[in-house]
């Protein structure tokens, strides 16, 4: 029994009662037939239950703090991992675009190139068959005029044809650079 200023509790000597205010003892020696080795056992299995009691919750809470910590190191880690994945996702992302822009702007280059050498080449055969159509029906007027127009009109044109050519040789393969150098020479 327990009172505001008494403890008891039990010794191998018998009960104790302790004054809590003046901090006096008085052993009372109780023949309960309790052997010595069963009063050490009960104090072992009071001491192995408190024990157990407290530090089993403290072992867990240690064992839960610390798996908590290495998740969130986990966590850090993969969220670091996406990270670096979607910057190398938008870096690819980026140079896909880039090659994509490129790519577009060699391919206008390309269909310039064709449009110009065309309408050059278009308007030197225009001018040449003008001057054979006019020699072969026999119109002298309309064919010296059409020599003289080829005359001054061709070798603009040649020129304008040699430098799409030139142009050519960073927007094309090789095969065609020969291709359209073999039909200037």
């Amino acid at each position: 029994m327990k009172s505001p200023c008494l403890d008891i509790s039990l010794s191998a000597q018998g009960v104790v009662f302790i004054c809590l205010q003046c901090k006096n003892s008085l052993i009372l020696q109780v023949s309960m037939g309790f052997s010595q080795d069963f009063l050490e056992k009960a104090f072992l299995l009071l001491l192995t239950a408190g024990l157990s009691g407290f530090s089993i919750p403290y072992i867990l809470k240690q064992i839960d703090d610390r798996k908590l910590r290495e998740q969130k190191i986990v966590d850090a880690r993969r969220i670091e991992e996406q990270k670096e994945f979607d910057a190398r996702k938008l870096q690819e992302q980026k140079e896909f675009d880039a090659s994509l822009i490129r790519e577009n702007n060699i391919l206008d280059a390309q269909i310039k190139l064709l449009e110009n050498l065309s309408a050059a080449l278009w308007e030197l055969q225009l001018l040449s068959l003008a001057v054979s159509y006019y020699k072969v029906h026999p119109n002298q007027e309309r064919y010296e005029l059409s020599l003289k127009n080829y005359d001054e009109k061709s070798w603009s044109l040649f020129k304008d044809v040699r430098c799409e050519i030139s142009k050519a040789s960073r927007l094309v393969s090789k095969k065609s650079i020969t291709i359209y150098w073999s039909f200037l020479v």
